[in-house]
């Protein structure tokens, strides 16, 4: 029994070390650079140990993924049947904000793009199988139900990651709800005065302005010139050339 006790622990404890060792790994390079080889060299373990436990790193990929979704899933069915679609809309935000870098890596990077659609299939495969508001509807409508409020929550909080988390995450909940429950339209009736004054601490900084407009604008053109063009005119690298003066010359 001891025997036994201790081999379990064995095993926890290797998959603990090949977890943590991939979960880095996630947030340093690219998935096609992603080794067996060099995650057994860092996770300190010989390949024939990574082989005893997974497959392949496809394999390694799908069980993180069935952790993460695992875990949401635990969130979500603490909720009583007949909560508010826009509740649990919210603790999918209040979820991925708690998140180790690596989650958003996977949901933010269009390379893990076969690993998350394979999480979000589970995720609502298991909330339609608990509590859907959608069982009246033909099983193809709830289909494209599902899969519009999916994916607008996941491209929500793709941008709000990509655009630097300035937004608290109370009013990504509730901007998120409202979107989803009311639509766009309810936004609109519900803000006819404008939106509220920002303060300064929530305008997106300087560099952040900078690296979002770069996107946009030719190397020639932007940064480089330390300026960024006007709408009036275009800016050139090349020094200004000097203007005639008006006054005779003596």
């Amino acid at each position: 029994m001891a025997y036994e006790m201790k081999a379990d622990l064995r095993v926890v404890k290797t998959r603990a070390a090949i977890k943590n060792t991939i979960k880095q790994m996630i947030c340093e390079k690219p998935l096609s650079e992603i080794t067996v080889k060099e995650l057994t060299e860092r996770a300190m373990i010989h390949r024939k140990t990574f082989y005893l436990h997974y497959e392949s790193i496809e394999d390694l990929f799908e069980d993180l993924a069935n952790d993460i979704v695992r875990s949401y899933n635990e969130r979500i069915d603490k909720f009583p049947p007949g909560t508010p679609f826009s509740d649990i809309n919210g603790e999918f935000f209040e979820f991925m904000a708690e998140q180790e870098p690596y989650v958003e890596k996977i949901f933010c990077s269009p390379e893990y793009g076969d690993v998350l659609t394979r999480m979000l299939i589970e995720m609502i495969q298991h909330h339609k199988g608990r509590n859907s508001p959608y069982k009246k509807f033909p099983w193809e409508e709830q289909e494209i139900i599902n899969t519009y409020l999916v994916l607008g929550s996941v491209n929500i909080y793709r941008t709000w990651v990509r655009d630097g988390k300035l937004i608290p995450i109370d009013r990504l909940r509730e901007l998120a709800g409202n979107l989803m429950s009311n639509g766009i339209e309810s936004l609109i009736k519900n803000r006819t005065l404008g939106p509220p004054r920002r303060s300064a601490a929530s305008v997106r900084p300087w560099h952040r302005r900078r690296r979002a407009l770069s996107r946009w604008i030719p190397a020639s053109e932007g940064p480089a010139c330390g300026r960024f063009p006007s709408r009036r005119r275009s800016v050139s690298c090349s020094p200004r050339p000097e203007r005639p003066s008006s006054r005779p010359r003596p």
